[in-house]
């Protein structure tokens, strides 16, 4: 360490004094000071002059840092578990590795900042060197250990905690504006009122998390994680949701893949996937063959599945709002009271499909398409071929409609449209 043990103890000493304004009491100021790898326990620094502090590989569990500068300190693969930052100017502090279980990050500002040298550092050995140091690198969490810290209206706008781990972290009311969260563990962090406005949460897990209130205009949240998330109140103005099939829960990966594989086989080996009622909102489903699959009242809206094979699949109740099945084939498909407000359903086929038999070959008899009493209000339907298909009560614009092709279908009146022209394959 720069200073001697017993330069630090003293002033740890003086600090200490002067926080209790007693005589011999004198702020402890070791900014750009080394102090690293030592175990220092329950040590109280509240409101000390740390900025540019090497305190890496440190034991500071259960240590106070209340109201410290901190600017461009250097916490790396410290043991911080239970510390306390109240408060405290962490502005392009390193947390990498570090583990900050229980930590109270109560106010802190995080963000990255610009090193400005004070004259008093002239006099400190090596301090030019931490200086360029400190220069050369930016405020980077990555891998760092945040479970269950307590960062309640914590501001950690312009941070940088790609790769974190902050399962169960209380950051309500927290200000992470435009911060980088790719990859970061959020598990059941608690978010609520949070304003998380343009932050990029690619491939981040989300899993299990509150977002009351929380603010995500403007957010790239490609291939993140997000089962069991509650989007209801959030705001996503401008934000990029993609939700991609590697990051679903591994049984519902090993359900997809099956599928896949009954598909190709022809039902030799494989197995039908039955995902009534699971969420899929805003997956990337693009060119799928998920036909025969069955998606009962599931949770569809923002998905995308354009030019996706879902002949003969089960929609009944499901909620496709918002969603983009244009292109797609809906040959025989079922969307009984299926919710399509809004969604994309341009260029999409609703052809009736050839029933095949046991020997894989048609029967001759078809299944018409059955949308019966769905919500199309919203919905783009231009070319969008519905020719054979049920449409009986279902809410359709007269003018949307019209921009549909509907020789032969049931039309939402009961009415049959004239069938002067091609109804679909084969027919």
């Amino acid at each position: 360490m720069s200073l001697t043990t017993r330069q630090f103890v003293e002033s740890v000493k003086a600090h200490g004094l002067w926080r209790q304004q007693k005589p011999g009491g004198k702020r402890a100021n070791l900014s750009y000071q080394t102090i690293a790898g030592l175990k220092l326990p329950g040590l109280d620094l509240s409101e000390a002059q740390l900025a540019g502090i090497d305190m890496s590989g440190c034991n500071l569990q259960n240590a106070n840092f209340t109201k410290c500068d901190l600017f461009g300190a250097d916490f790396t693969g410290a043991d911080l578990r239970g510390a306390t930052f109240t408060n405290a100017d962490l502005r392009g502090v390193q947390f990498k590795n570090a583990n900050l279980t229980a930590a109270n990050l109560h106010g802190v500002d995080l963000r990255r900042g610009e090193v400005m040298v004070a004259a008093s550092t002239a006099n400190v050995p090596g301090a030019d060197k931490r200086v360029e140091a400190l220069r050369q690198r930016q405020a980077m969490m990555v891998a760092a250990n945040l479970s269950e810290a307590a960062m309640s209206r914590a501001v950690l706008s312009q941070a940088d905690l790609a790769g974190a781990i902050l399962k169960n972290v209380d950051l309500t009311g927290a200000n992470l504006s435009q911060s980088n969260l790719m990859e970061t563990d959020l598990e059941g962090a608690n978010l609520t009122n949070a304003d998380m406005s343009g932050v990029n949460l690619s491939k981040a897990n989300l899993a299990g998390a509150r977002v009351e209130g929380t603010t995500l205009r403007g957010a790239e949240m490609v291939g993140a994680r997000m089962t069991g998330l509650d989007l209801s109140t959030v705001d996503l103005t401008d934000a990029h949701i993609v939700t991609t099939v590697e990051s679903l829960p591994g049984d519902i990966q090993k359900i997809l893949a099956l599928h896949n594989e009954w598909i190709e086989s022809k039902g030799k080996t494989g197995e039908r996937a039955v995902l009534d009622g699971l969420d899929f909102s805003h997956v990337d489903l693009s060119g799928r063959d998920l036909s025969a699959a069955s998606f009962k009242d599931a949770f569809l809206n923002h998905a995308k599945m354009p030019g996706a094979t879902l002949v003969m699949a089960d929609f009944t109740g499901a909620d496709l709002s918002n969603a983009d099945l244009s292109g797609a084939d809906c040959s025989g498909v079922r969307m009984i009271g299926t919710f399509l407000n809004y969604a994309n359903i341009a260029g999409t086929t609703f052809f009736a499909s050839d029933i095949m038999g046991p020997d894989g070959k048609p029967t001759g008899q078809k299944l018409a398409a059955n949308l019966s009493q769905a919500d199309f209000s919203g919905a783009t339907m231009t070319d969008a071929n519905f020719s054979g298909a049920n449409l009986t009560g279902a809410a359709v614009g007269d003018a949307r409609l019209q921009t549909a092709i509907t020789f032969g279908a049931t039309l939402p009146d009961g009415e049959i449209a004239p069938a002067d022209g091609d109804a679909g394959p084969d027919t």
